[in-house]
């Protein structure tokens, strides 16, 4: 919106156009003239005017049907419509109200009745229009995913958007509440980085944080907290604040300081103990004994294989995460083929399949996806069994006409509570460090987290009641059934 008003003078008479230019010029007005109807309706709909002047008796197009055709663009539909004229007979004024105008003058006009008209009308005109975009602001603010606070100089809440609201635990009918926003913000958040909050309100540089950490039942929430000072409507400092949710940004960074961590131990750790048993092999072959050499040898071949193990879980969860072969499905009555195979594949023993459904089952999930899903789940009841040989359990169940239950249960050691949430993590692992016992990059049940989400399937991990092993549940929606 400009600052002055803008005012299109449509006139065929030049003198005319000229005079009304000087005269509201003067009172500060920005003036636009049109010799004629059509001119003007190109200049109107380019200008979006706060105002029109338009003379009725033009050559051509008159201002009646000059005045339709402005009524009839929704681009100028609202402008106020001012008319100049010369007649003053009722039906002519009777006319012009149908063709949309607002007011009349007429001609010769008073330049003081002029004014006090043009006035009149741009005023309430930049009123409606400034009504017009508080309320699409508010309409936005109201629904936008971003939280927003306004604050005044002593911090108190003043309005909260209801993203702001959830944010803040301030249920939707609840009164705003007499605690600031800083005392609402430390009462469920961390503050971060600490030194950034020293200075609030005043907006910094650097980034400021309000982080809620992860539980076993709710995952982080970091809101990125920006603030701008502002006036209210009588005049006091205000501030707008806004609450982005950056959860993923920040996920994703974690997930990236995670991977270059396990890097370190389950990359380079083996990779240093191959190049140290080679170059012993290079530079000391003449003085080794035939089984100090064989030694070395298995060492490096072990060591290669972990290198070779963890390079294939990194390549198998990027593949997998990002194509699950979607539009195929697996088809239930294959799942005891698929058991067997995979149980000789890990070398276990005990595993065992309990009360399949009827054939003619198949879920909305790939072939490729499930045999992966089921691989893993057997290789984490091996690798985290103290003697590796876990005894499994598979149960299949229909839950509903559209959806079935896989119940795996093995007789491991469990998961400790405060962890059962954090084993879908890419790079968790079950030990405490990252000491290299444990093979793998901790990719596997992220994968089988990611395909399941895919699929719209759910999942879930828990120990069994008397501590004696672990249970996870895998439920997915049936493509179709017989």
């Amino acid at each position: 919106m400009s600052e002055n008003p803008v005012i299109l003078i449509v006139d065929d008479d030049p003198v005319s156009r000229e005079n009304l230019s000087e005269i509201l010029q003067i009172q500060g007005y920005e003036t636009h003239t049109a010799p004629d109807g059509r001119k003007g309706l190109e200049m109107a709909d380019k200008l979006l005017p706060d105002l029109i002047l338009l003379d009725v008796m033009m050559p051509e197009m008159d201002g009646f049907e000059t005045c339709v055709h402005l009524r009839a663009n929704p681009a100028t539909a609202k402008i106020p419509i001012l008319f100049l004229t010369a007649l003053d007979d009722r039906d002519s004024r009777i006319r012009g109200i149908e063709a949309g105008a607002d007011d009349f003058i007429s001609k010769p006009f008073d330049r003081q009745e002029l004014q006090v008209r043009i006035r009149t009308i741009t005023r309430l005109n930049r009123y409606r229009l400034l009504q017009a975009e508080r309320a699409r602001f508010e309409h936005v603010v109201m629904r936008s995913e971003i939280g927003y606070v306004i604050i005044n100089e002593p911090g108190f809440i003043l309005f909260a958007n209801p993203k702001a609201r959830m944010y803040l635990g301030i249920a939707p009918e609840d009164a705003l509440p007499a605690d600031s926003f800083l005392f609402l913000a430390k009462q469920q958040y961390r503050l971060e980085p600490p030194h950034t909050w020293e200075t609030w309100p005043l907006p910094g540089e650097e980034a400021r944080y309000l982080v809620r950490p992860e539980t076993s039942h709710v995952e982080s929430l970091w809101l990125q907290v920006d603030i701008t000072d502002s006036l209210s409507d009588a005049g006091e400092k205000t501030y707008i604040v806004s609450l982005m949710n950056v959860s993923t940004r920040m996920s994703f960074q974690q997930d990236v300081y995670a991977f270059h961590r396990v890097m370190q131990h389950k990359l380079r750790t083996p990779l240093v103990s191959i190049l140290s048993g080679l170059e012993l092999l290079v530079n000391y072959d003449n003085q080794l004994s035939p089984k100090e050499s064989a030694e070395l040898i298995a060492g490096a071949y072990e060591n290669a294989t972990r290198l070779n193990d963890a390079v294939r879980d990194i390549l198998q969860y990027v593949s997998l995460s990002k194509s699950s072969v979607k539009g195929d499905y697996f088809d239930l009555s294959a799942l005891p083929d698929i058991v067997e195979q995979l149980r000789q594949n890990s070398g276990l023993k005990s595993v065992y399949l309990h009360s399949l459904p009827a054939k003619g089952i198949l879920l909305a999930v790939s072939t490729v996806a499930m045999r992966f899903i089921l691989m893993e789940l057997l290789e984490n009841a091996r690798k985290f069994h103290p003697q590796h040989t876990p005894q499994v359990d598979i149960e299949v169940q229909m839950v509903d006409d559209n959806q079935v239950l896989f119940t795996i249960k093995d007789d491991g050691a469990g998961v400790p509570h405060e962890r059962l949430e954090q084993v879908w993590l890419p790079y968790y692992q079950g030990e405490k460090q990252f000491t290299g016992e444990i093979r793998g990059m901790g990719l596997g049940l992220a994968t089988v987290a990611t395909l399941m989400a895919q699929f719209n399937g759910r999942y879930r991990l828990y120990n069994k009641p008397d501590g004696n092993g672990a249970v996870v549940e895998l439920t997915l929606p049936i493509l179709m059934s017989e």
